[in-house]
């Protein structure tokens, strides 16, 4: 069974998503939320399990895998 949503999508995204999804965007986009969501509750349970991660653990982590120093929180 399946329920139709709506959704909007800044331009260059919906753009973007038009060019990844090979022409079945509906198919792109249940594969990444379930992905996500498979995802999340992984997290949460790790949580769970070992407590939240430490904060200067998570930006040297983020830092490692994608580059980019995460952004200052504003004092």
């Amino acid at each position: 069974m399946t329920r139709k949503r709506t959704f909007s999508l800044p331009d260059d995204l919906s753009d973007e998503l038009d060019r990844a999804a090979g022409g079945n965007a509906s198919a792109y986009v249940t594969e990444a939320v379930r992905e996500r969501l498979a995802r999340d509750a992984a997290v949460g349970r790790i949580d769970e399990l070992f407590g939240p991660p430490d904060p200067e653990a998570m930006d040297w982590a983020m830092e490692l895998l994608t580059g980019k120093r995460p952004a200052t929180p504003a004092t």
